[in-house]
């Protein structure tokens, strides 16, 4: 990868900033709620990813995690604006997601992702041998039926499973929670007016310990450009802004305890990059 310059990451961030106010300009800036999260995510992404079935097309797993795709892209590594090879990138997330759960996760420990999509994280892990209990739960019926295509695809056999869990509900598959190591990648972001609510769903569940990376907007500085994108693309999407803020208060009221928290500065483009939480219910 090659670090950009400040003339071409000025330009980088302004590409972006034009782009988000154009968005801003032609879309309805409405709140998110489960029937828009529904609509962008099972009628939208899992059902293209289901209709398209890219795994189909490829001999291994590593090659569907980590596509072979030609061409570059800027994206943000260790809090620089870079270019890099598509493919490049996808492998550093790969080793970034494997190397950051593995800090918090023992190996061999039952793992379970609540909003796991169609289960590009469970597969990642499943292939460093390091845990052979992976769970998936998500609301898309779309995305389950991809993952667990894609584990049949490749052989996983009872390793990894799906099941359905609506995080705003009640639901009876809050249990697979239990005593077991649950993080979140991004799926937090759709939740930013129900996030007390789930977290103490999460607590009541009581897992081993829980590990969210997810973008965190009470961390973003204001005084740094890169930061100022992010805030500005959060605010139109109306995503997370508040989870960090919740956990702490849930801390102060001795309901959970705060392990670790780092910002992890990466991102498949000049924006958006996420925050390591790591935290314990009392």
């Amino acid at each position: 990868m090659e670090e950009l310059g400040a003339v071409a990451a000025a330009a980088a961030l302004g590409r972006e900033a034009t782009s988000i106010a154009r968005y801003i300009v032609t879309s309805r800036l409405t709140r998110r709620t489960p029937q828009r999260v529904s609509a962008e995510y099972d009628g939208g992404y899992w059902a293209d990813v289901l209709r398209n079935r890219a795994w189909e097309r490829c001999d291994t797993l590593h090659d569907f995690i980590v596509p072979r795709t030609l061409g570059t892209r800027v994206a943000r590594i260790d809090n620089r604006l870079v270019r890099i090879a598509t493919t490049d990138y996808y492998e550093y997330r790969l080793q970034m997601l494997q190397r950051e759960i593995g800090r918090y996760a023992s190996a061999g420990a039952p793992i379970v992702e609540i909003g796991c999509g169609y289960g590009v994280n469970l597969f990642t892990l499943f292939a460093t041998g390091q845990w052979q209990q992976l769970t998936g739960l998500d609301i898309s019926a779309n995305a389950l039926q991809a993952g667990r295509l894609i584990a049949e695809r490749f052989g996983t056999g009872a390793a990894i499973e799906f099941q359905r869990l609506d995080l705003l509900s009640d639901d009876a598959a809050w249990s697979r929670l239990t005593d077991a190591t649950v993080f979140s990648y991004y799926a937090f972001e759709q939740l930013k007016h129900h996030t007390g609510d789930v977290l103490r769903r999460i607590v009541a569940a009581r897992p081993r310990r829980v590990i969210h990376i997810e973008p965190t907007p009470e961390l973003w500085s204001r005084l740094d450009a890169k930061d100022a994108i992010n805030r500005l693309y959060s605010w139109s999407h109306d995503y997370q802004d508040n989870l960090l803020d919740t956990l702490r208060a849930m801390e102060r009221a001795a309901a959970v305890r705060m392990v670790d928290v780092r910002r992890l500065y990466y991102a498949p483009g000049v924006r958006h990059d996420p925050t390591l939480i790591c935290w314990e219910p009392r």
